[in-house]
């Protein structure tokens, strides 16, 4: 009976907790499914924020071109998370601007910087989802969110050596010939195309140099440099023999490579990356020079024969008598990186052309017009040879590189913007300080008065003209576009350039060249020679000469010092007198980096 009874009560605890066994099952079954179902709509959004942070970088900054915005940032992101499902009924969607960092342990994280700063664009999905669709009331809802941050970027390079420098019958060859201590420097190469379309890689740099990035190479030396060139190049190639006679040049080895090479911020600049061999000698062997004329306190004086250099010059010149000096205050720099702002609104990436000034003196005999004349009745003149010191404080330029345009879709061109500057310039009869500032000097202008007496030539007085020309330009900044670069070019062919503001400056320049008078000095040689000698007289003269005759002709010197010495000779060193000349020599599309759940950094 016991057992019976026993049976009973089983019989009757089973009916009772069958019913919770079975429901607790269907939960389960219930909370497996929704988990399923929740765990796979967080992967969903997670694709949609993987493709809005994708198509929101090519909007960031490094990537978008020159109208990047943060409403376009959010179109691009709607399109690409539409594309993958998005519902924007369902959720939202958030995007900032910002930036791509690694952290000392090797991870990622993102920091929002605004949109002139960013390299990257981080998305933000957020849902609220019911944890459960069948028992809603039951379990309530939970908060997805999900993110990911891509970087999309274009690293340039960007040159404003001035690669139109000639080293054989140029110029440019007396300078380093001064480097070298020798009278004259010239390649033994019949074609300099070789030297001048030579592209050598960072990645070939580095391993010779016995380095690991770039960075680790711009504290090196000029030395290591010209090795590295020469090693890569090869000795016996027009680069690798520049490259060899320039390590004998006094000065080299205190040139430090950062001062020729910048790389913006911590980009890490891609291996493949071409720099033209022929900017960095160039700017190796200027840097040198500089360095030579800070030791001993001069300019660098060059003895070229300006007879044998086919400048243009007029009868006027003479061109056996020029003597030219060099003053660097600045070498060109070669900038590679990206085009985005610093926290403090400086652009990254920028470059500089050489700023250069020049001293020249010459002798200017007056051939024409009123060389020589009646100035009163039985007194006449006569212009001597006169010496000029004309001094050119060309200015520079500068230039940022301030917008990048990715390769999108099957395309495979990118686009780099730059603002170019030319620092103002400044010609004139003067010098140049210790710091490359103009200095203005006056110039003397000679002629003899003489008189005649019974037939006879008699020498009546001696004058000094004093006067100054004066010339200067303030042209201002532009924004070039170097467009449809090819990734895959290699060569020469892919090398664009650009010459800024050369027109408008010299126009500036020889509108606004201004001769002044501003004494005339006379020494009578024999008061007694003609009835009134009277010097108010001699000098009201010899004013209405100045302003009849002389100064024109004092404008004509100075216009045709511009033209017929400064320009050429700005032109052998690589220099556009009043323009700027600016290289694109590589573009590299860095490979995307995507981060997906990114811990975002705030501070």
């Amino acid at each position: 009976m016991g057992t019976i009874e026993h049976l009973r009560c089983q019989r009757g605890a089973l009916i009772f907790l069958t019913p919770l066994v079975i429901s607790a099952i269907v939960l389960l079954m219930v909370l497996a499914l929704d988990g399923a179902r929740l765990f796979m709509l967080k992967s969903e959004l997670q694709s949609q924020a993987n493709a809005a942070a994708g198509a929101a970088s090519s909007e960031s900054k490094t990537c978008g071109g020159d109208n990047v915005s943060p409403e376009r940032m959010l179109d691009r992101a709607l399109a690409g998370a539409r594309v993958q499902g998005f519902e924007s009924e369902a959720g939202s969607l958030t995007i900032e601007p910002g930036k791509l960092e690694l952290k000392n342990d090797g991870t990622l994280i993102f920091r929002p910087t605004g949109i002139d700063r960013s390299d990257s664009a981080l998305a933000v999905i957020r849902r609220s989802e019911p944890i459960s669709r069948i028992l809603p009331d039951l379990f309530g809802s939970i908060d997805l969110e999900v993110n990911a941050a891509m970087r999309k970027q274009v690293v340039g390079t960007l040159s404003a050596a001035g690669s139109t420098a000639s080293i054989d019958d140029g110029l440019l060859g007396y300078l380093i010939g001064a480097l070298l201590g020798e009278n004259n420097y010239t390649l033994d190469i019949g074609d300099l195309d070789s030297l001048e379309n030579s592209l050598l890689t960072v990645g070939e740099l580095l391993r010779v140099a016995d380095v690991d990035s770039l960075e680790d190479l711009l504290p090196l030396n000029g030395d290591h440099l010209a090795l590295a060139v020469r090693d890569v190049a090869g000795h016996s190639s027009p680069v690798g023999e520049l490259a060899n006679d320039l390590l004998s040049a006094a000065g080299v080895e205190t040139v430090v490579i950062g001062d020729l090479i910048h790389t913006s911020g911590n980009v890490s600049v891609p291996e493949n990356t071409s720099i033209r061999a022929y900017d960095l000698l160039v700017g190796l062997a200027i840097s040198a020079a500089r360095d030579q004329q800070t030791l001993s306190g001069e300019p660098i004086s060059v003895n070229a024969p300006f007879e044998d250099l086919g400048l243009p010059f007029i009868d006027e010149i003479n061109e056996r008598e020029v003597e030219l000096s060099i003053v660097i205050n600045q070498p060109p720099t070669i900038a590679i990186g990206r085009a985005r702002q610093d926290g403090n609104g400086v652009w990254e990436t920028r470059f500089h052309a050489a700023d250069i000034g020049l001293e020249m003196k010459a002798l200017y005999q007056q051939t024409g017009g009123k060389e020589e004349g009646v100035l009163l009745p039985g007194v006449r003149y006569t212009f001597l040879e006169t010496p000029l010191s004309l001094a050119i404080a060309l200015g520079g330029g500068s230039g940022e590189l301030v917008a990048a345009k990715c390769a999108r879709g099957v395309g495979n061109s990118v686009t780099l913007v730059a603002d170019i500057r030319r620092a103002p310039a400044v010609l004139g009869t003067g010098i140049l300080d210790g710091a490359g500032e103009f200095q203005l000097e006056r110039q003397i202008k000679s002629l003899t008065l003489t008189t005649s007496i019974l037939g006879l030539e008699q020498p009546l007085a001696d004058v000094d003209i004093e006067y100054t020309v004066l010339g200067s330009i303030t042209v201002p900044g532009e924004r070039r576009v170097f467009d449809d670069y090819k990734l895959n070019c290699t060569g020469d062919s892919c090398r664009v350039t650009d010459f800024s503001n050369a027109e408008d400056a010299e126009e500036a320049v020889d509108a606004r060249l201004e001769p002044v008078v501003h004494d005339i000095n006379i020494t009578l040689i024999d008061d007694e020679a003609v009835d009134e000698p009277d010097e108010t007289v001699l000098e009201d003269a010899l004013r209405t000469l100045v302003e009849e005759g002389l100064s024109p002709t004092v404008e004509a010197v100075g216009y045709n010092m511009l033209n017929v010495l400064v320009k050429p000779t700005a032109e052998s060193l690589g220099i556009s007198f009043g323009g700027v000349q600016v290289s694109v020599d590589a573009a590299r599309q860095s490979g995307t980096q995507l981060v997906e759940n990114v811990e975002i950094i705030n501070q």
